[in-house]
């Protein structure tokens, strides 16, 4: 009886157990013990197993396996054997994947270097043994562009990696955190790291170059004509990310989506953590489709589908721009909201129409278009640093109002300011007060009562060449002909009995006429 043992080395490769296996059909019942998972083949002596030299099908294995007495002999150019504990070779020896239609041998060797392992370079994985050199006999051996493996464990090495290609390899760890901490690895020399630990998905990169690409980048395209149907209307996102929170209580701020950036960097160099960009290419019109749909740099939404009155369903914020700081701002180096306009490549001259525009579908109300909060020192609304273009019809103003519209000076709304027909109109509720014509006069009389108590101007001069008194008199009984000179006329507001009036000195005497 001779018996052949091929070692548990070996026979981690498919083929040769397979080969086994075909051996163990073709010569079924010769057999006296067989163990394929620990190659092992014993043959029963006198049988077919027994005689030389063995086949599988029409392939004979006599040029692999030959007997020579009670001797199985192994030719070494063809075959290698390796039993525990003993290293060797097998590179050259091709593997094919089983079951699997169309697949094609090849070398175990150049199999395995499609994605490298650090352990296959030494490394423990520990948290406490230095892994440099395993690490960097990994990145030696890789091609450029290419992926090592780094198994579950901990994560220590001394220095950066070297070896290998300049261009950045990709690390893909397992969970791997450093030392024998909680954190995750995220940055091995100048190389992207990949990784999972606790449920979340983390990529790193260090970089020193200009211009270098992004960790992350998705590339799409659309190429859907659609229709004008509002039916064929749709939103088609190049990456989502959706979130839900339940009917629950929570406390705690919730970012779905969030950028956080930390510079310490100094020179003209500017540093954004969210940054969102939208192009017409210059040859957009080339189809002669006409205008363009419309484009957006960012765009951000809220929306309460509850249908209630927000006391009772809640505050909903469009968006939120926070800034953060401390101590003083004599520099003015802080600004909370930019808005800003510059030149495409190429231009020498642009206009852009409305630097802010606020505004919604026709039947949404607004109850304050702009409204600042908080404390100013200087002044809450500033046009100090704007300049008038003149395009032939005179410098712009600064500040355009419709006819009829107001501006307060209270919280009520109640002393306002308005130009009516040509005049500056004073007005309290719906009373004027007094008002100015396009010359600056105030001939032209109020038509209203003012509100008991309200204090006008005290003043007892004359507007000479118009016979009238500059200003509206506010007292508590009737004129005399002391307060107003002969030949001269006053708005006369008696508080006490509620009157409004223009009185004249008539060669001494006072004559009025009231006014609703």
């Amino acid at each position: 009886m001779v018996a052949a043992k091929f070692q548990h080395a070996l026979l981690a490769y498919p083929a040769l157990i397979l080969s086994l296996s075909l051996v163990q059909a073709q010569h079924r019942g010769d057999f006296t013990a067989t163990d394929i998972s620990k190659g092992e083949i014993t043959c029963r002596p006198g049988t077919s197993c027994d005689a030389s030299p063995l086949t599988v099908g029409d392939a004979s294995l006599s040029s692999v396996i030959k007997r020579q007495s009670n001797k199985i002999v192994i030719t070494p150019d063809t075959l290698e054997i390796l039993g525990p504990g003993s290293t060797g070779d097998i590179s050259a020896t091709s593997r094919v994947l089983p079951g699997v239609s169309g697949a094609v041998p090849r070398p175990i060797g150049e199999a395995a270097r499609d994605h490298l392992n650090v352990k296959e370079f030494g490394a423990k994985l520990d948290g406490v043994s230095d892994d440099t050199q395993a690490f960097s006999k990994a990145r030696t051996a890789a091609a450029r562009n290419a992926t090592i493996d780094v198994p579950a464990g901990g994560f220590l090495i001394n220095s950066a990696p070297n070896g290998g290609p300049n261009s950045p390899v990709l690390w893909r760890m397992n969970g791997n955190t450093y030392g024998t901490g909680n954190s995750p690895v995220t940055n091995i020399g100048t190389d992207t790291v990949e990784t999972f630990l606790d449920g979340a998905k983390y990529f790193g990169k260090v970089g020193n170059s200009l211009n270098q690409p992004a960790v992350v980048r998705i590339d799409s395209q659309w190429n859907y004509w659609g229709t004008t149907s509002q039916d064929d209307q749709g939103t088609v996102a190049g990456l989502e990310v959706n979130g839900t929170i339940p009917a629950v209580r929570a406390p705690n701020f919730i970012w779905l989506n969030r950028s956080v950036l930390y510079s310490s960097a100094h020179g003209t160099g500017q540093h954004v953590a969210l940054t969102g960009s939208t192009f017409r290419p210059a040859n957009a019109l080339a189809d002669g489709n006409g205008p363009r749909s419309p484009i957006w740099g960012a765009y951000a939404e809220g929306s309460d589908l509850t249908n209630r009155p927000s006391n009772e369903a809640g505050i909903v914020h469009g968006m939120e721009i926070n800034l953060g700081s401390g101590n003083t701002d004599t520099a003015k180096n802080r600004v909370a909201l930019l808005i800003s306009a510059g030149l495409v490549p190429g231009a020498t001259f642009s206009q852009v129409g409305t630097g802010i525009s606020i505004g919604g579908a026709s039947e949404v109300e607004f109850g304050t278009f702009f409204r600042p909060r908080g404390k100013f020192y200087e002044a809450a609304l500033s046009f100090l640093d704007v300049e008038p273009q003149d395009k032939g019809s005179g410098p712009p103003p600064i500040i355009q109002m419709r006819q009829n519209q107001t501006i307060a000076f209270d919280e009520t709304n109640a002393l306002t300011l308005r130009e009516v027909t040509g005049l500056m109109q004073w007005r309290n509720g719906q009373q004027e007060i007094y008002r100015l014509d396009g010359r600056a006069n105030t001939d032209q009389l109020g038509t209203a009562t003012a509100r008991a108590g309200l204090k006008g101007p005290s003043v007892t001069s004359v507007n000479a060449g118009t016979g009238v008194l500059i200003g509206a008199f506010v007292r508590t009984a009737e004129p005399t002909t002391a307060d107003i000179p002969a030949g001269q006329c006053a708005d006369w507001n008696n508080t006490a009995a509620n009157t409004m009036k223009r009185v004249c000195n008539v060669a001494g005497a006072l004559r009025s006429i009231t006014y609703n």
